[in-house]
């Protein structure tokens, strides 16, 4: 019984600090409403920056992966042209020009 009596004094010496403050019960409803709508946006803006990230390194490794394949292609291009004489300047078949292909 004693605890139940401490607690309503708690509750009424803090039910005063807040009425001392001049804050209405419907202040309190409102700030936490306001508290409510700011951490859904906090994590919905949180969600699409994952959603960003997520898109930005499935397109970091397509680039990395076409990056690969055109030094590929450039490596066929000069062992062919190498292989047919346009490879270096000074090969028969290129005449001084550069054939040669850099990525």
């Amino acid at each position: 019984m004693e605890e139940l009596k401490e607690a309503e004094e708690e509750r009424r010496g803090l039910q005063k600090i807040v009425d001392d403050q001049g804050i209405s019960m419907q202040d309190i409803d409102r700030m936490t409403s306001e508290q409510d709508r700011l951490q859904k946006g906090i994590e919905l803006a949180s969600q699409r920056l994952e959603d960003v990230k997520k898109k930005l390194a499935d397109r970091e490794m397509e680039a990395s992966h076409k990056l690969d394949d055109l030094e590929r292609m450039v490596d066929n291009y000069n062992t062919v042209a190498y292989q047919i004489g346009l490879i270096p300047a000074t090969a028969v078949n290129a005449k001084g020009r550069d054939f040669e292909l850099q990525v």
